[in-house]
């Protein structure tokens, strides 16, 4: 029986893999900018999904992969939280409400700290409209219900940084 790799050491492992170059526009480097939805338009998005449930971690991580986008994964809001601080930049957080160990708020105040320039879309599936309206309060730029159609995600995902870059006034609205 071979010994487990520590957690950081996964933390590692997925910074290594989203420290892939990002696309340059003319002698300017895109890294650190917040993206409205035509800068991203056929870019893949880095994401950081964070969500207890396994299967349901798995299919969206697949889901997004298939369409073309650079993902990492946690299990929990300390490992997100460890992976987001380690990555370098992330385009949007997937993050489930109610992990297990973390309260939704509170661990979305410490992605906002550590990753300002991240979209955040935050997801339940135990929604109130109290529970939608206070992470919207909160900086969350999109809320889903679960379960949500896979085939959607892209499209929530994109439009949480184009209201996230809104919102930041970096860029103009589009469309």
């Amino acid at each position: 029986m071979s010994p487990q790799p520590h957690r950081s050491a996964r933390a590692a492992i997925l910074s290594r893999r989203l420290s892939r170059p990002r696309e340059t526009v003319g002698k300017d480097s895109t890294v650190g900018r917040i993206f409205s939805v035509s800068d991203l338009e056929g870019r893949p998005l880095r994401t950081l999904v964070i969500e207890d449930e396994p299967l349901l971690r798995w299919a969206i991580v697949e889901t997004l992969r298939r369409t073309g986008h650079v993902v990492a994964e946690a299990g929990d809001g300390a490992t997100g939280l460890r992976v987001l601080q380690d990555a370098g930049p992330i385009d949007v957080v997937l993050m489930d409400y109610g992990l297990s160990g973390a309260a939704g708020l509170e661990l979305l105040a410490r992605v906002r700290r550590l990753s300002p320039r991240s979209a955040v879309v935050m997801m339940s599936g135990y929604p109130t409209p109290e529970v939608a309206d206070t992470a919207i309060a909160h900086g969350v730029d999109r809320f889903l219900v679960k379960p949500f159609e896979m085939e959607s995600l892209e499209a929530e995902l994109r439009t949480a940084c184009d209201r996230h870059a809104r919102h930041a006034g970096d860029c103009p609205p589009t469309g």
